[in-house]
């Protein structure tokens, strides 16, 4: 957090400025120059942190002080999120249809709305805040800490609109950083492009393997699903942990697969991995078998293409977006872009090679990735079927999971939507009331009709889910020591890893000296980490939701830095709570520990009916729109 700007020279300009100045700082600067001009205050300085990275948070934090007090924004952020959502994403569809026919554009930051690809929708909020803070005498922040410039200039164009003196300090190193970061985009353009010469080369050696038994000329369904670096043996048939069991019962009902691998978190060891595949039982298709080099020059040139595209603008509720939106189109990572081109040039030359094919079965969360899949199998097969398989939750302010009509109109969304619930369908539809959903049986969920035991003791053992997000699952760690620091009562806090996570690193990053003794890391799978614990705390995650129809207590952690909301949004439903700090998570435990038998046997009725509105179980019958 260091500047090329001498203290004295940041001092001076801040004192320049009135006593009604706000300060938009940002977060790589020094806090020492902010404790000097506030020095003298009186009462404590308000502010707020806008952006999602919890240690950056922190640190700035404890850098300030005592006499600086962190405004706690988790509920109204949230408030705001769920009242802009819909108008956010109509005007993102109002830009979209300026390249409706434009297929790259659909691989682009900007019509994702996928939180991890695009600040749009954050900084969107993020304004509003401001704007609704800023009428109101008690929290009206004197400082922002903003990661981005982009989201700095933003609120100065506010300012500047509403009168208020906004004085942006970092703005010259940004400016450089900046340039830096666009040459670190190239440099992970450069990273994506090594991987697909090993792929080449992976698919290459293992060629010979290729199974010869015409299984492409014979396939009539597709299924994309992701693929781990462990998901396949090398002869044993191959066990889908996104559609289990879905394979053997297409397969049982005539259907020949070809299976579409989407590889997650490889790395750099595509070599073994192709050879188990080649050598499985099932059919992979291996992408780099059908690709050639114009394929790979019209991904190599997609960054260029981008570049080029002019977008005209509308302000969004009366807030200049064009340096946001600038941002996500020029700044963002492109291999996103550049695997959807190639994706979208794979699923056009399978053509020839799949002339049975009448039906696409996808792992579908409405990715730029998807959507490139879904134009390429149009494209190449003109009747064929294309079912979006939604096998998990709707998160609220995940926008991306859910399609619009403006990407139904488009062509760039499946036929059929399949959902595990008849809620889950609703919810599916909400921007998009044209396309057609079929609930269908929640494969991966199957565990939730599974008993599972009460405890009528106080063991006062509680079990914390942590996040796949790496910062989310620091930020619930922090809460969660802090609160255990003032329990009167032994209590036993037992980790549970989401399955992607890297846990040293994630004790590293933490810091193993403050480890404490009574955390204890889950050595068994989710149910019978249930049985051991008598609540739960977690952050946005589905198991918290299992958990809740387990009969457990849940207490959800909503993070400061990160849009995540409770999964079980009924306010009437006694068996969770919502907490965003450590103090009330602290008398959330104690109520929780302090349950009675037939309060537990109470909750363990309303999870049943819980397990009713969130799922449905595999039958025949659940199972059939898999066969659509």
């Amino acid at each position: 957090m260091k500047d090329s700007l001498s203290n004295k020279q940041k001092l001076d300009d801040l004192n320049k400025t009135s006593e009604e100045c706000l300060f938009v700082v940002l977060s790589f600067m020094d806090p020492f120059f902010l404790r000097k001009k506030f020095v003298n205050s009186s009462s404590a300085i308000n502010w707020i942190y806008f952006g999602d990275n919890f240690q950056e948070r922190k640190s700035i934090s404890l850098s300030l002080g005592n006499g600086f007090q962190l405004l706690d924004i988790a509920m109204t952020y949230r408030s705001i999120a769920n009242e802009i959502k819909e108008d956010h994403v109509k005007w993102v569809d109002q830009i979209s249809e300026q390249f409706v026919d434009d297929k790259e554009w659909w691989f682009g930051a900007v019509s994702s709305r996928n939180l991890k690809q695009s600040k749009l929708f954050v900084y969107s909020c993020f304004l509003e805040l401001i704007d609704r803070l800023w009428k109101q005498k008690d929290n009206k922040p004197a400082i922002i800490v903003v990661e981005s410039l982009s989201l700095a200039e933003s609120i100065y164009l506010w300012g500047r609109k509403n009168k208020i003196q906004v004085k942006i300090i970092g703005s010259h190193s940004a400016k450089l950083r900046k340039c830096i970061r666009r040459i670190s985009v190239f440099l992970s353009i450069f990273k994506f492009w090594i991987v697909q010469l090993i792929k080449c080369f992976a698919a290459l050696i293992t060629l010979n393997l290729r199974k010869k038994d015409k299984t492409e000329f014979q396939a009539d369904t597709i299924i994309t699903t992701h693929i781990h670096q462990n998901s396949v043996n090398k002869e044993d048939p191959f066990q889908d942990r996104y559609f289990p069991s879905l394979n053997n019962f297409l397969i049982k009902n005539g259907r020949k697969i070809a299976i579409y691998p989407l590889f997650y978190d490889i790395g750099w060891r595509y070599m073994n991995l192709y050879y188990r595949l080649r050598r499985n039982s099932s059919f992979f298709i291996i992408p780099e078998d059908y690709l050639s080099f114009s394929d790979y020059w019209s991904a190599i040139t997609y960054p260029f293409r981008v570049l080029s595209k002019k977008i005209n603008l509308k302000l969004f509720r009366n807030f200049d977006l064009s340096k946001i939106v600038r941002e996500d189109q020029v700044e963002r990572d492109f291999f996103l872009g550049q695997e959807s081109v190639l994706l979208y040039r794979t699923c056009v030359k399978l053509k020839n090679s799949f002339p049975s094919l009448k039906r696409a079965i996808l792992w579908y969360e409405n990715r730029v990735t998807d959507k490139a899949i879904v134009m390429g199998l149009r494209k190449a097969f003109y009747n064929i079927k294309i079912i979006g398989a939604q096998i998990f939750l709707h998160h609220p302010y995940f926008l991306s999971l859910y399609t619009t009509s403006t990407e139904v109109s488009a062509g760039v969304s499946p036929d059929y939507l399949l959902c595990i619930s008849y809620r889950e369908c609703e919810l599916a539809k909400l921007f998009a009331k044209n396309i057609s959903c079929h609930p269908v049986a929640a494969l991966r969920y199957k565990n939730v009709y599974d008993s599972v035991d009460i405890k009528s003791d106080s063991n006062n053992s509680v079990l914390v889910l942590l996040s796949y997000d790496f910062d989310e699952s620091l930020e619930i760690l922090e809460i969660v020591l802090e609160a255990l620091r003032d329990l009167d009562k032994k209590y036993e806090f037992i980790l549970k890893y989401h399955p992607d996570t890297d846990i040293n690193n994630l004790k590293t990053v933490f810091g193993y000296e403050r480890w404490s003794e009574k955390f204890v890391d889950a050595q068994e799978g989710l149910q019978n980490c249930f049985a051991k614990a008598n609540m739960v705390i977690s952050a946005c995650s589905s198991s918290m939701v299992e958990a809740a129809i387990a009969g457990l207590p849940v207490i959800f952690i909503g993070s400061q830095t990160s849009l995540d909301e409770n999964l079980l949004p009924f306010k009437e439903l006694e068996m969770t709570t919502n907490r965003f700090n450590s103090k009330d998570l602290l008398k959330a435990i104690y109520r929780y520990s302090e349950l009675t038998i037939d309060e537990r046997l109470a909750y363990k009725k309303q999870g049943k009916e819980l397990r009713d509105l969130y799922f449905l179980p595999t039958s025949e019958e659940t199972m059939k729109p898999f066969l659509l």
